[in-house]
């Protein structure tokens, strides 16, 4: 039996109509609720992964086996299938081992190509099923889909920003901003023009009765879902990942129908390729476990990788996509009489080539020759180039995110601030620039608004396990205890650090003063991993119950399992100064400023202990330190008390005054300003400050004994003898009350 009586009477499907809604036009309609479905269980970053690997890799595998397993396709390119490898993996290998980014630039472009070109295909072979063969049809769809998806490119944020970005590292000088809004606006010109003219072929089709409704069906949902794609989603990665399985789905059906007919045509084929597209229901789960095998090697973190090997595993990786683009444009052409015979189509008219082989090599050639010596030049750095991109696309949410995350990196957190509150001003729906601005609330410790901002992008997007502890972490630093505990919960349950999810629910549990169930959260922390901040907070808990012993002995063990943590190494110190054990204080307080030596406590506890001990000419140069990193009212109170016992009472005054103008209720810094007011002949000031410290703290003997020696050097004996009865209200049977008031009488009675 011949081919061309082998093949069944044509319809306009390409396996049935069910199928081909499921696989070729309808996709989206259970593609777009799936995604959504799995992001809500799967990390955004995994799930990204295995559509990479099993969709955008897995992919390539199918077009290599009909290429060479396919025998008279072989013999007929069998130039090309030889050396396009070789030459696509030395450019490849090549360009990362260099770091030319051009490479990046042809990856984006050629990707795009090969998506439209894709749907291009599918609407030739649905008008091939209907008779529509003409040059000028196929023209018509070319420029639809050239026109819609390149407008669609250039409408998404996310994708003209990677682009320009690019373009930028490769030495591409950018275009004006007006130049590139002319450009847009005239592109925009073009494509309504090509789309009132495909409207009106299709008109023409329609009175000839020759019109696929398949066709039309097949272009609304491609176009539309790519446009669905790059702009409406809130976070890009669920928009690619979308398409690309669209994408994929086609692929892997049309090839797996393809081979099929072949095998069933009884062409000349492979054996392998006979054996595996059999109609067999096991042999297509094989198909796919062969797909998704090519794929695993996306899984293989380039970051553990020595750095020679690095770069040419991630060349092949683009490689591997390259070659699956080049093949891709020239094994499946509809106008080819063995490809439309197997899918069963009329042989359509083959449109005039302007460039052969091998002159469109030059396509990719030139243009990373071109990049790859503008590379060589004078490049911008990065924080000049992303302030050009946000000059050229102010409107671009990405631009401003991208400047946002990078001055994160630097540690200018307000200008961070800025950008990102610029970039979610622009997109109020932008998931990942609220996440961002959120981190950067957190590290300037607003945790309320980071709160919100994290809020607003947990409406919008589901969040990784990552992502929702750190909003559980800024809940419990609001005081939202309960809420807090929830949302710990959520995180664990979406891969969170159970270590960390723990701890943080035992110090959610401790706001409630739920004391037992801290401690079981510090101690499943604990048995997670053996964490010196988990054998911290057990003795925070043992401290609260009053178990001194206890407390203490978890803190030698935090020290004993991380010498080196600050946090401990913090702890233990306060520790120790409450036993009077001033050497070991010192040792570990300046083994942290080894480690960190602008570290604020730190210098506080240092300068402290120096001033208890009488050594204020070693405590001011660790006060002034801690003060030069962050005012702290403990931090000015010691500055003040070393001052005053150097005998500098202006600077005494000063650093206090300070210290009362950040905590105006601080009795500590009352009572040494009354010194050194007292010390500047400032009675009556001395007297006032005096005052305020017992107001504030009635308990503080030192300021009664000061405020009554006042007295005494003013022979004010009524006073005297009224702060005398107030001290021994508080201390009653106290010594020294006792003789003020004795003394008070006496003068009285005189």
């Amino acid at each position: 039996m011949s081919h061309a009586q082998s093949i069944q009477t044509p319809s306009k499907w390409l396996i049935n109509g069910p199928a081909d809604a499921l696989l070729f036009v309808a996709a989206p309609l259970w593609i777009v609720p799936a995604v959504l479905l799995a992001n809500e269980r799967v990390p955004q970053a995994q799930l990204a992964l295995i559509v990479a690997a099993f969709g955008a890799t897995g992919h390539h595998l199918p077009g290599m086996l009909r290429a060479y397993g396919d025998r008279a396709l072989f013999q007929r390119f069998r130039t090309r299938f030889i050396w396009a490898p070789l030459f696509l993996v030395t450019i490849c290998v090549g360009s990362y081992a260099l770091g030319y980014t051009g490479i990046g630039v042809m990856v984006l472009a050629w990707g795009l190509w090969h998506g439209l070109m894709q749907t291009f295909g599918f609407l030739r072979i649905y008008d091939g099923k209907m008779g529509v063969v003409d040059s000028r049809s196929a023209r018509l769809d070319f420029w639809m889909c050239l026109s819609w998806f390149v407008f669609g490119f250039l409408t998404s944020d996310h994708r003209t920003f990677a682009l320009m970005d690019l373009m930028m590292q490769s030495g591409v000088n950018l275009p004006s901003r007006l130049s590139a809004q002319l450009f847009y606006g005239l592109f925009a010109l073009i494509v309504t023009i090509i789309t009132i003219t495909w409207f009106m072929q299709q008109w023409r089709l329609l009175q000839s009765g020759k019109t696929s409704p398949v066709k039309w069906a097949l272009m609304v949902s491609s176009i539309g879902f790519w446009w669905f794609a790059m702009i409406w989603p809130s976070n890009i990665i669920l928009g690619v990942a979308m398409f690309e399985i669209f994408h994929d789905v086609q692929y892997l059906a049309i090839v797996w129908l393809f081979n099929r007919n072949q095998v069933n045509q009884g062409r000349s084929v492979g054996g392998f390729t006979r054996f595996l597209f059999r109609k067999r229901f096991s042999l297509v789960i094989l198909y796919l476990a062969l797909v998704l095998t090519y794929g695993a090697w996306d899984f293989v973190d380039t970051k553990l990788l020595p750095d020679t090997w690095a770069p040419m595993m991630v060349g092949l990786m683009v490689a591997s996509a390259l070659l699956h683009f080049y093949y891709d444009g020239f094994i499946w052409k509809v106008h080819e009489a063995h490809t439309a015979q197997t899918l069963g189509l009329q042989r359509q008219e083959k449109q005039s080539r302007a460039v052969r082989l091998p002159w469109k090599w030059a396509y990719l050639v030139v243009p990373l020759m071109i990049m790859g010596v503008l590379q060589h030049g004078e490049l911008k750095g990065k924080a000049e180039r992303l302030e050009a991109l946000q000059t050229l696309m102010p409107h671009n949410p990405v631009a401003h995110l991208s400047m946002g995350q990078f001055l994160r990196q630097q540690g200018d957190l307000t200008g961070a601030r800025i950008a990102l509150e610029r970039a979610v001003a622009l997109n109020p729906g932008y998931a990942e620039a609220w996440k961002d601005l959120a981190h950067v609330l957190f590290d300037m410790k607003d945790w309320e608004q980071g709160v919100f901002a994290l809020g607003n992008a947990k409406e919008r997007d589901a969040l990784d396990g990552d992502a929702l502890y750190a909003y559980a972490h800024g809940l419990r630093q609001t005081g939202a205890w309960t809420l807090a505990l929830d949302t710990y919960e959520q995180a664990l349950a979406r891969g969170a650090s159970k270590a960390l999810v723990f701890q943080g629910m035992g110090l959610s549990w401790l706001g409630l003063n739920e004391i037992d169930r801290a401690q079981e959260c510090f101690e499943e922390a604990l048995q997670t991993e053996n964490q010196a901040t988990s054998m911290l907070n057990l003795a925070v808990i043992q401290v609260t119950k009053g178990h001194l012993e206890e407390a203490n002995s978890w803190l030698e063990r935090a020290y004993a399992a991380e010498p080196e943590n600050v946090d401990v190494l913090i702890a233990l110190s306060r520790s120790l100064m409450g036993q009077g054990v001033d050497t070991e204080v010192v040792t570990h307080l300046e083994h942290v400023l080894k480690i960190q030596p602008e570290h604020v406590e730190a210098n506080q506890l240092l300068g402290a202990l120096y001033v208890v001990s009488n050594e204020p000419e070693k405590a001011v140069p660790y006060l002034e330190q801690a003060i030069r990193t962050r005012p702290t009212v403990d931090a000015l109170v010691g500055l003040g008390q070393a001052k005053l016992l150097l005998g500098d009472y202006d600077q005494a005054d000063k650093r206090l005054s300070e210290a009362l103008e950040m905590d105006a209720n601080h009795a500590e810094a009352w009572f040494y300003l009354g010194l050194a007011c007292q010390k500047r002949g400032m009675l009556t000031a001395a007297e006032a400050a005096l005052d305020q410290a017992i107001t504030h703290d009635a308990r503080m003997r030192s300021a009664h004994l000061a405020r009554m020696q006042l007295a005494v050097y003013g022979t004010d004996w009524l006073n005297l003898r009224h702060r005398a009865l107030y001290m021994l209200e508080v201390f009653p049977d106290d010594p020294d009350g006792i003789r003020a008031l004795q003394l008070a009488n006496r003068e009285l009675g005189r």
